[in-house]
């Protein structure tokens, strides 16, 4: 029997299952491979979740035990707050009894001042009525005052110009006791002084000096200042005379000007004072007047 134009001959359709096979084969193959991986991946994956089983197991452990000692601290914690709150309690009862106390107290103070208060009261009543009284004291005190400080100062203005008339008594009597030793005085110094003018006065130009002593030659002359008591005051008073005095009395110009401070009264530190300036010191002595300085002494020369 022959193969018809249609219907293949046994080698194709040999030919065919071949294919066919060959085609089963590497499809299984494939299948084969293609179930190999991913039973591999199965069991990576099985593997993962082995391993992520186990860390849940210890995570779960670890918050058992975490679990437990978070309770113990609980516990011990509601055992200290419980501790804690009962000495609150303590403490607010023993305040509340000390408050209690203290309002007792404050209610025997608050009578207490309240005492006090009307005594206060009346004790100010007494005082506006004595400052009342002191004013009207004090008043008249001021007048009192206002006439004794007017008779005072009458009686000062009475004494000062007694004061000043009886210094100038005092310095007239020291004048008058030192005029006529001077002369010899001075020469005694090694001042050839041989004239003594009393009370020297010029006014020039609107001011005026004065000289209580002068004792002059012709060509030196002694300025001499006398004192009842004589002050560190009087010695720069009579300094700034010696440095004026020739501007007043330009006729002794020419002449070498020296000045003394004499006094029945001169304190040791005035009369060094005076020294030390280069003044002449003249003091009482008994009944007659000596000069103080030694033989070391340099005046000074106007």
């Amino acid at each position: 029997m022959t193969a018809t134009a249609n219907q293949p001959t046994y080698e194709e359709i040999l030919h065919l299952f071949q294919e066919a096979h060959i085609r089963s084969q590497e499809d299984a193959e494939r299948r084969t491979k293609e179930t190999d991986r991913r039973m591999e991946e199965t069991d990576r994956r099985m593997e993962e979740t082995d391993r992520r089983m186990k860390e849940t197991d210890r995570r779960i452990e670890e918050n058992d035990r975490l679990i437990k000692e978070t309770w113990i601290q609980i516990k011990e914690t509601n055992r200290q707050r419980s501790q804690e709150a009962e000495r609150r309690m303590e403490e607010i009862d023993r305040l509340k009894e000390e408050n209690d106390r203290r309002k007792e107290e404050n209610d025997r103070l608050k009578e207490e001042n309240d005492r006090r208060k009307e005594e206060n009261d009346r004790r100010k009543e007494e005082n506006d009525r004595l400052i009342e009284e002191t004013r009207m004291q004090i008043k008249e005190t001021d007048r009192q005052m206002k006439e004794t400080d007017r008779k005072i100062l009458e009686m000062n203005r009475e004494t000062s110009k007694k004061i000043g008339e009886l210094g100038n008594r005092l310095g007239d009597f020291v004048q008058e006791m030192v005029r006529p030793a001077v002369v010899k005085l001075f020469q005694a110094q090694g001042i050839d002084v041989r004239e003594v003018h009393p009370n020297v006065s010029v006014r020039r130009n609107g001011e005026g000096i004065e000289v209580d002593l002068f004792v002059v030659d012709d060509r030196q002359a002694i300025a001499v200042e006398c004192k009842s008591h004589a002050s560190a005051d009087d010695i720069r008073e009579h300094l700034e005379r010696l440095s004026r005095f020739k501007d007043f009395f330009p006729r002794y110009r020419d002449v070498e000007l020296m000045g003394a401070m004499a006094a029945m009264v001169m304190p040791d530190e005035v009369a060094r004072y005076a020294y030390h300036q280069g003044l002449y010191v003249l003091t009482q002595s008994g009944e007659t007047v000596k000069v103080r300085n030694d033989a070391a002494f340099k005046p000074k020369l106007w």
